[in-house]
This record gives structure tokens, sequence and C-alpha cells, in this order.
């Protein structure tokens, strides 16, 4: 059985479409469980939920949270997770969809391929009215295995993309078993942060030993710019929470003493986080540079006594031989002004990809 998990907030936009694609799945209700909880949604969402639960009481799991996750500092999914029975856990946003035998392919594929701990699909993207916009993952339908025999592979596919791949958890198949006996959870309590995705795949990366990578887009995820996610206002500090989850996942690793056996790859996935995902954004997306956000960076990686350049995995990684390089300059105003200037530049010539900027 696979359990479907959907967190809703104020979805009454695109809720029925996220809910028609899952109780359509062609695996069928025999072998399928949908969990939803809802973070004290204050428009339609919760009556739109309760018509689903209605029609198929014996299927559909609804948790109706009282305070939302803001002030409990919990993390949705993580409760969600805990209440799952299905061997295999999948995660939906409420403004997405899945191809309609999705579940079915993705199961049976865990099924045929045994110890499999998650398996990564493709990404159909799409805007705010459902049209098509960029596909990630490809679309040719091939599979493929990899299995981590020791820490040098796990290096090795990093180096060739394999690993850490698409950051979000709405791209994978996750079996329960791996995620529970090692303890792979979203960071909540006092480590929460906006991002958690990042967080949790960081953890992925560290613990799996056999993955699979199917070429085939299984869901339609809506991308606008009015998204929390996507917020790049000029007073916002919303994309300081990727820094937040990067800080967490590096606690968490010296927590469980993974910085003895895994130290360049939890350096790996911490600079990839904290920094790669947000020096960029900071510097090239806002109206104005936020300066203090830039150097606290820059104090925090010089705290753990990173060096991207004596990494054997980060300076292999073209995107991060252009972070190192700039991480040896002090990041004064000045200097970040005319960084800012000098990258402008480079993206309107086009000597320089937006894309290895994780723009």
């Amino acid at each position: 059985m696979v359990s479907v998990i959907i967190c809703t907030y104020n979805g009454e936009k695109y809720i029925r479409q996220c809910m028609e694609s899952v109780v359509n799945q062609t695996i069928g209700f025999g072998d399928m469980e949908i969990i939803i909880v809802d973070d004290a949604s204050t428009d339609a969402t919760v009556e739109i939920l309760k018509e689903y639960k209605k029609l198929y009481p014996e299927h559909i799991r609804l948790i109706l949270r009282e305070r939302n996750s803001l002030k409990t500092m919990e993390v949705n999914r993580n409760i969600a997770v805990c209440c799952a029975s299905g061997d295999y856990i999948l995660f939906l946003d409420q403004d997405d969809w899945y191809e309609p035998d999705a579940a079915e392919v993705l199961v049976g594929l865990m099924e045929e391929e045994t110890h499999l701990d998650y398996i990564e699909y493709g990404v159909q993207y799409v805007d705010t009215a459902g049209k098509q916009l960029k596909l990630k993952g490809g679309e040719s339908g091939n599979f493929f295995v990899f299995e981590i025999e020791n820490e040098q592979v796990r290096k090795d596919l990093v180096k060739q993309g394999v690993l850490p791949g698409l950051t979000p958890v709405w791209n994978k198949i996750y079996r329960r078993k791996f995620l529970e006996e090692n303890q792979i959870w979203h960071n909540d309590g006092n480590q929460r942060s906006g991002f958690s995705d990042n967080y949790f795949s960081g953890m992925l990366v560290m613990y799996c030993s056999k993955i699979g990578k199917l070429e085939r887009p299984m869901i339609h995820y809506r991308n606008y710019m009015g998204s929390w996610s996507h917020s790049v206002t000029p007073d916002s500090n919303r994309q300081f929470e990727r820094c937040k989850a990067g800080i967490a996942f590096w606690a968490e690793c010296e927590k469980r003493g993974l910085m003895d056996s895994k130290r360049e790859m939890a350096e790996y996935v911490f600079v990839r986080i904290f920094l790669l995902k947000t020096f960029w954004k900071f510097l090239l997306n806002y109206e104005q540079i936020p300066f203090e956000m830039l150097q606290f960076c820059q104090r925090e990686m010089r705290s753990r006594g990173l060096d991207i350049g004596g990494n054997q995995i980060m300076r292999e990684r073209p995107e991060m031989i252009l972070l190192a390089t700039v991480t040896r300059a002090e990041w004064t105003p000045e200097f970040l002004i005319f960084l800012r200037k000098h990258m402008m530049e480079q993206l309107r010539e086009k000597k320089i990809s937006r894309s290895l900027l994780f723009l």
C-alpha cells in the first residue's frame, strides 16, 4: 500500500484538481490511503476536503489542525507520516496533481526492484493556469537503479549529478521503513524552517544505499512567483529560511556523528543548501543587496572551517568552483556591489548560465 500525504492551507483554488488526481489513481483504493493535514485554513479548503472525506470515508484520513504550524512549530508532513500505514510514502502539494497512473507505476517499480530507498521521477512544471512550462527529469520512460556500496560511490554520484538530484520531497516515492529506520524527518521544533525540503533531501543523501531514477514526469508542479517559496521582494527574508535549513542540517549531522565518516558529503550538502541556493539570489534577485545577511553567511561558513576548494566533491562541481572563488574575498558592501555589476553583465552577455547559479 502507498500512503499519499497532502498538507493544505488556504488551497481552495486548486485543491479539487489535486484531490481528483489522487482519488482517480489507477492503482485503486485497495492499495492506497490518503492522509490530509490541514493547517487551520481560513478559506473554503476544509469544506471541500470534508466533501471528499464523505465520498471516500474509508480511504481518506482528514486531520484538521486548530492552530497553524507557524505557532506550534510542527511540520505537518511529520504528523502525516506518523499516521501512515503504507509501505510507501508520496508527498503531494495542494496546488499540484499526479498523472493518472503515477502511484501504480511507482509502487510497481518499488516492488519489482527490491530494497530501493526511494525513486525520483520527472516533473512537468506548469503555470497558474496549468499551461506546461519546463520539463525536468526526462520523458523517455527509462528507469535506472544506483547502488551506493560505499562513500566513494556516494561522492561519485554527486559529481555526476545523480545525488541529490532535485531536492523537493514531492518528486519521489519513499520506502517508509527506510525513513523510519534512519529517522529522516522534516526539521521541526527549534530547527523548523520554511525550506524543510532541503533539510529532508540532505538527510536522504547521507543515508540512501539504493535509489531509482525514472525519466518520466509523474507530477504537475504549479510554479508561480506569488507562492511562499518564490518570494524575492526586497523586504522579504523568506529566502533566508534556506540558510536556517542548512544550519539545522549541519547540527543534525554533528548530533548523529556523521562528520567522522561522511564529512565531505555533509560539507557539500550544507554549502549547497546554506550558500549556493541563497548567495546568488540575495546578490542578483533582490532589488537591494541584503548586506547583513550575506555577511552572516560568510561568518557561518568560516566558523565551520569550510574550504570549498579542498573538498573532493565540491572542487569538481562547476557551480561550486565559481562559489569557491567568491568566498575567498571579504564580503564588504563595496565588493558585493562590484560583484553584482560584474555578474549582471556576464548574464546579459550570456557568458554564464543562470542554471549554474541556481537562479
